[in-house]
């Protein structure tokens, strides 16, 4: 995860020409689908991120998250006409998406972050950052990064912070590194070294029913949250996970 502290507005780049943003809520139809808009920038994502087109039904459990949990995307889109006076002419209306899909995605959405003082602050969390390959080099990132961060400082936010498959993209904008994965192995058997705990365990292991845990999940994650320093509020796709209440 990076992190990057906002003091004052970023200085907003501009697209290129024939390049639109557009910010909006995502938004579900009357049977509980993304409606055309939302569903087309879920896909778009997907592709930026070289995953298989989501099923309707991942698509419908998806964008429930993000409509629950308020959060806000942002699309780059190609201005009807424009892609005709590329060097690919009309090939773009012939072959691609569509005027709808977004050659440019970007999720952020608002949680709590531990900083180690005596109260969570407000932070900006970002995700679903992609660039469509046809269109790199047109600011497209650039834009995307600098206006949404901008309305982040507008709103008063003091941190911003992303998972990032490729740290090195994002240092440009004022993100580092701010946590790190180790893996260790522990060996457990009463032969050799084995691992030795500092207190004397307590409690039992009890198989439960992952559909009845919600109020455990939130409970527990609202203790570690409160005591941890870095914790970062939950998605609600973490209570979907471990009630088992739909796919990863």
């Amino acid at each position: 995860m990076d992190v990057s502290i906002a003091s004052q507005p970023p200085q907003v780049t501009p697209l290129a020409e024939g390049l639109t943003a557009r910010t909006f809520a995502p938004a579900l139809d009357a049977d509980g689908n993304p409606d055309a808009g939302t569903g087309a920038f879920h896909r778009a994502v997907a592709l930026g991120f070289y995953e298989a087109t989501p099923t309707d039904e991942r698509m419908r459990l998806q964008e429930q998250v993000l409509v629950g949990d308020g959060q806000r995307i942002t699309g780059v889109y190609v201005d009807p006409g424009s892609a005709s006076l590329e060097h690919w002419g009309e090939a773009h209306e012939q072959l691609t998406y569509g005027s709808e899909h977004p050659v440019g995605t970007f999720i952020d959405f608002d949680k709590t972050l531990n900083a180690g003082g005596p109260q969570l602050i407000d932070a900006f969390l970002i995700t679903g950052v992609t660039v469509d390959a046809s269109y790199r080099r047109r600011g497209i990132l650039k834009h995307l990064m600098t206006s949404r961060l901008a309305a982040a400082v507008e709103d008063g936010k003091a941190v911003a912070l992303l998972t990032a498959s490729e740290g090195s993209i994002y240092g440009r904008f004022g993100f580092g590194p701010a946590t790190r994965e180790h893996q260790v192995r522990i060996n457990v058997s009463r032969a050799g070294e084995a691992f030795g705990l500092r207190g004397q365990p307590s409690g039992r292991v009890l198989t439960a029913d992952p559909s009845k845990l919600g109020d455990v999940i939130d409970e527990v994650f609202a203790g570690h949250h409160a005591v941890t320093r870095g914790s970062v509020g939950r998605l609600p796709d973490h209570r979907r996970y471990g009630t088992g209440s739909g796919p990863r």
